[in-house]
Formats: structure tokens, sequence, C-alpha cells
């Protein structure tokens, strides 16, 4: 398994003092792991969609942090985000009504290749039936 990816970049650490700078640096490394997730998600490469929720999990008490650092008006601009997040919800849906709709076809398979297995397996005479 890869190593996690660092939530933030090299470059972006945040600067004590520098609460809008570090906010935006937070909110730019979201933004680059929801589009990350969204090519996961396009590519079925679940793993790699883990690895990247992850980051993101690592990283959501240092957005939280910096945000209460900085005034609510700041984030006016979250709409990108908030956009690519509603879009990869909305992918991820379709790819689980897909994936249901796959495994009710496949279970129906079963279903009725039993039921003609069943047809063809010779019926045994119990010994005690007679024939008239």
């Amino acid at each position: 398994m890869p190593p996690q990816e660092s939530p933030l970049p090299h470059s972006a650490e945040p600067c004590p003092g520098d609460e809008v700078t570090a906010v935006d640096a937070l909110l730019e490394r979201w933004l680059e792991l929801t589009v990350r997730e969204g090519d996961a998600i396009r590519r079925a490469d679940w793993a790699r969609l883990g690895e990247l929720q992850a980051s993101k999990r690592t990283l959501q008490p240092l957005l939280d942090l910096a945000r209460s650092r900085v005034p609510s008006g700041r984030f006016a601009n979250l709409e990108p985000i908030r956009r690519l997040e509603r879009t990869n919800l909305d992918l991820l849906v379709s790819v689980r009504r897909i994936a249901e709709s796959e495994r009710d076809g496949l279970q129906q398979s079963r279903r009725n290749l039993s039921r003609l297995q069943r047809s063809y397996v010779a019926r045994s005479t119990s010994v005690w039936e007679t024939s008239a």
C-alpha cells in the first residue's frame, strides 16, 4: 500500500500568524484531493479513492482550526469545491446504481441456472413407489 499523501504540499505549509494563507493552502489541497477523487471514481480505483479520502480526513482538522481563526466572510470562494464534491457524490451514486443493477442481474441468472439444473437432474424413484 503506498504511503498516505501528506495533507499539505511541502511548499504550502502554513506560516504561523498567516491564517488566510494557511486557509488558502488547505483549501487548495482539498480541491486537489477532490479532483483526484473524481478521477479515481471514474477509473473505479477504489483503493486510490480510499487513500485520497484518508488524506482528506487528515486535512479536515487542520482546515477546521485554520478556519476558526479567519472571519467567515473569507470562505465565499468555496463554491468550486462544493460543486466538485457534489459531482463526485453524483458519480458515486451512479456507479453504485450500475453495480447494484449488475448484482441483481447476476443473482437472477444464478437463480435461473439453479432452476435449470434442478430440471435436468434425474428424479430418483422411491423404493416404495410402484408402477401400476
